[in-house]
């Protein structure tokens, strides 16, 4: 069965899980910037890319949600996906940091995420689910 990685945002809701994710920075090709978020959020190094969005998603960050998560400087968000493979041990995943952004972890089907997380209301995961998911089961996964 094949899961997916989410995590839980530090002093937040008890919904408040979304999957690592972050932002491209200068010189960094979007498959550096994915390897480098994994490794700052979550402490991942071992992975391998599966399959990247075709075009931006774009969304508004419900107005409350901005205000009490980011004293209201995101208005919304506009991003390209990458869905990676990790292929090491669950001891590699550690949310310690100088700047930790979650406090939980787990392992997710993909028919739990969009119940789970925190931009759940945007319906941005499920548009990415729904692109890149049948670009993964398609794939041979086994060595």
């Amino acid at each position: 069965m094949l899961v997916i990685l989410i995590a839980k945002r530090c002093g937040g809701d008890a919904d408040a899980w979304q999957m690592p994710q972050g932002g491209i920075e200068q010189g960094e090709t979007l498959w550096q910037a994915g390897l480098r978020e994994l490794k700052e959020e979550v402490g991942v190094t071992s992975a391998q890319g599966l399959a990247e969005s075709k075009d931006f998603h774009a969304y508004d960050i419900p107005q409350d949600l901005s205000r009490r998560l980011w004293q209201g400087q995101f208005r919304g968000l506009r991003q390209k996906w990458v869905l990676m493979a990790f292929t090491g041990e669950d001891t590699e995943i550690t949310l310690e940091s100088a700047f930790p952004e979650f406090e939980a972890w787990r392992w997710a089907a993909p028919s739990e995420i969009v119940p789970l997380t925190l931009f759940d209301n945007c319906g941005i995961y499920e548009r990415v689910l729904n692109e890149l998911w049948p670009q993964v089961l398609s794939r041979d996964l086994n060595p």
